[in-house]
Order: structure tokens, then C-alpha cells, then sequence
């Protein structure tokens, strides 16, 4: 067996996986070895022939078996695959090429009536990460499309939206709603969600002011289309509070993590003194905190000295509070602690809304043709939330046994 080497040209910036050949090898350790691999911190020769299966497995899994997919194709003399695995990480790059193709063509088309309109479209997370710190944009998984746009657009972009498909965007409702959604692409099968706030509706203290991420913008060029994206700094502070607060921790994918690695690592320039004190202005400061260690325990990821120790000082100014900060959350917990800050009025409401969303949402979520199968969804809604609060409970109780 191979053992690992050090980083070529560089010091670690955390512990290196420790490589086995027994079966006491853990998911966390492969993990770390998938992630060091993919970061340029393992190389091909270092991994034994008999984790190479694992790897691929965990790589799909965790949203990221077109990366190892490139990877195992550039470096074909060095890695011991089986044909199954191979199979498996080729089918997903060629899922992703294929809808990220269609999500491409779409963008470059309504990248160009947004313009033509006068409305600024920042575009979001996949689909701007696959063409500015991914080296192919058929390595990063999508499933839809995001703009930001200025509030005072919005019914212009949600005008031309309805014009150009036939179709009314969607919304959660007129007060929670942070975006509607429409159906774009030849095919109609990509989902565009038009933001006015980010994290959450505009009147909520979890949502920042998103003007500033308006300003934080920059122009790229994509297949001769101007396309405006966030700078880097600002994107991972999206990115990190998105899959911490939004999606909750505990099933954020290494997907998420390799994202903001990405970003920093391609970035010409990082300026970490503005994303931390605009971390404190948000009140996200334990978000990226715990994004930014959860990248550097997974991918390795380089954090200056200080960030870390500066984004924890400011926690106690974060719009939620946390007893115990460096455990896992879920998606639940996070709504917990929300409800836990709202006056009662806002309470109902919003469970209200979560509960009984709008039918022409339920269509949208579940993509069903007409109301009656939206009606015939909502227990199925009900019985996915009963079962992330079964999950988050599950969790906590083996948090307390722990």
C-alpha cells in the first residue's frame, strides 16, 4: 500500500486522511480522501487499489461523480476502477452534461431578453459557479436556474417570464416568498427562480439587504452573452449561509463545501477582511464560520489565521442564536429556532403557509398536471416534513446519548 504524500509545494493546512486497507476505514476518513483528491492535496498513486470503489460511490452521493469522473479520466494510468464504478461515474457526468447543456442554452437566451429589458440578472449558485471556478460547466450538478434581480424589476422580470412561457410564475405566497419560479428552456423543463432577497423574504431578519449583493457584482462573458455574477467574496458568504441556514448541515452534500473551496481557491484576489465584517452586518458570522471549516476539513481549504477566531467573536450578534453553535443542524432545527424569534402572528402565518402552500406551488414542487393532483400531494408534503422532525429528533437524541 501506498501511503500519502504531503502536499506538493505547500504546507497542510489540516490533518491529512490517514489511508487503511482494513474495513475500519470510516466514511468521514473517505470522505477527507475523496476531498483531498479532487483538491490536489492526494494524488492518484497514494490511494489503494481497494478504495477506489468507495470513492466512487461517496463521489455520487455526494454530488460530486462527474468531478471524480474528470479526474479518473485525466489520470487513467494511476487509478484502479472498477468498470461498475467507471460506469457510474461516467453515467452521472453524462446526466449532468446533458441538463446542464439544456440549463446553458437556456441562460444564454434570457441572459439576453433580461438585458434587452433593462432588467440587471445576477446569476446564482450552479449556474454561475460551472462557468467562472469549474473547469467545465458539465462537472457541477444543477437542477435549476437563480437570478437576483433589484426589487424594483421584479414585476418586470415576472412579466416578461409570463409572456415569453404562457405561464404565471409561482410563489410560497406574497409575504414569505423570497423568489418566484417559472418553467424556461425548449423543452420547459428547467425551473428559473427569480429572487428579490436571498435566505429569506425581505421582511425577515435572517435576509440581508440585497443591494449590497447587487453592487457586488461582475460581468462575464459566456458564449459571447454578458453574464453578471457575484464577486467572490460575496458568493461565498451566499454560499455558506444558503447551505447552513437554508438547507441545514446536516444534509448539506460535499458539493456544497467543494463550491466555496472553488471560489477561494480560483479567486485572483480574496479580500477575507470584507466578507468577515460583512458576515457581522448580516449576522452570519457562525454560518460561514462553520462553512468555511467544514471546506477545510473536507477539501483542505487555505483560511488565513485570525478569520476563524474573528468570525466567532461576532457570533453573539447573529440573527440566530445558538446554545451549542459547533453541532450539526438539520432543516428543521434551523425552522425551530426561526419560529422561536417571531412574534405569534408572524408564527402562524408562516406555519400556515408551510402547511397549506398554494396549489399552483404544490404543481410546481411536485411538477403534477392540475389541482386535483396538487390537493392528493399535500399529504405527501406533510408526511416529508413529519419526517425531517423525526430525523432532527433522532439526531438530537444521539447527540444527548453522545
Amino acid at each position: 500500500m501506498i501511503h500519502p504524500a504531503p502536499l506538493r509545494g505547500s504546507a497542510p493546512l489540516a490533518a491529512e486522511p490517514a489511508l487503511t486497507d482494513t474495513a475500519s476505514t470510516t466514511h468521514e476518513t473517505m470522505q477527507q480522501t475523496l476531498g483531498y483528491l479532487l483538491a490536489g492535496r492526494l494524488h492518484a498513486e497514494d490511494i489503494p487499489a481497494d478504495q477506489w470503489a468507495t470513492l466512487a460511490q461517496i463521489a455520487v452521493g455526494q454530488g460530486l461523480g462527474a468531478v471524480l469522473f474528470d479526474y479518473v479520466r485525466n489520470h487513467q494510468e494511476r487509478v484502479h476502477l472498477p468498470r461498475q464504478e467507471f460506469i457510474r461515474l461516467f453515467t452521472a457526468y453524462g446526466q449532468v452534461r446533458s441538463f446542464n447543456t439544456r440549463v446553458y442554452d437556456a441562460v444564454q437566451e434570457w441572459a439576453g431578453r433580461f438585458a434587452a429589458h433593462g432588467i440587471t440578472a445576477i446569476w446564482l449558485k450552479g449556474v454561475a459557479l460551472g462557468v467562472t471556478v469549474y473547469p467545465d460547466y458539465a462537472l457541477r450538478p444543477m437542477v435549476d436556474a437563480d437570478i437576483l434581480a433589484p426589487m424594483d424589476q421584479i414585476p418586470a422580470a415576472l412579466q416578461l417570464l409570463e409572456a415569453e412561457t404562457g405561464v404565471k410564475p409561482v410563489m410560497l405566497s406574497q409575504t414569505v416568498a423570497k423568489n418566484a419560479m417559472g418553467r424556461i428552456g425548449a423543452r420547459r423543463d428547467i425551473t428559473l427562480e427569480v429572487h428579490w432577497s436571498l435566505i429569506d423574504a425581505p421582511s425577515s431578519e435572517m435576509a440581508p439587504d440585497s443591494d449590497w449583493f447587487l453592487d457586488q457584482r461582475t460581468t462575464i462573458e459566456y458564449a459571447g452573452q454578458p453574464l453578471h455574477v457575484l464577486r467572490p467574496e460575496a458568493n461565498v458568504l451566499y454560499l455558506a449561509t444558503h447551505t447552513i441556514f437554508q438547507h441545514g448541515e446536516a444534509s448539506a452534500t460535499l458539493l456544497r463545501f467543494y463550491d466555496i473551496h472553488r471560489v477561494i481557491t480560483q479567486a485572483p484576489a480574496f479580500d477575507w477582511d470584507l466578507m468577515v465584517e460583512q458576515a457581522a452586518v448580516f449576522g452570519w458570522s457562525y454560518s460561514v464560520e462553520r462553512a468555511l471549516l467544514l471546506a477545510q476539513a473536507n477539501f483542505g481549504t487555505p483560511i488565513p489565521d485570525g478569520v476563524v477566531a474573528r468570525l466567532q467573536t461576532q457570533r453573539a450578534a447573529d440573527v440566530l442564536d445558538w446554545a451549542q453553535p459547533d453541532q450539526q443542524r438539520t432543516k428543521w432545527d434551523i425552522t425551530q429556532r426561526r419560529f422561536s424569534q417571531m412574534a405569534w402572528g408572524d408564527r402562524v402565518r408562516l406555519a400556515l403557509r408551510l402547511t397549506f402552500p398554494p396549489l399552483a406551488y404544490m404543481r410546481y414542487r411536485y411538477r403534477l398536471q392540475n389541482n386535483w393532483q396538487a390537493l392528493l400531494h399535500y399529504p405527501r408534503r406533510w408526511w416529508e416534513s413529519a419526517s425531517e422532525m423525526r430525523a432532527s429528533a433522532a439526531r438530537r437524541h444521539r447527540r444527548q446519548d453522545g
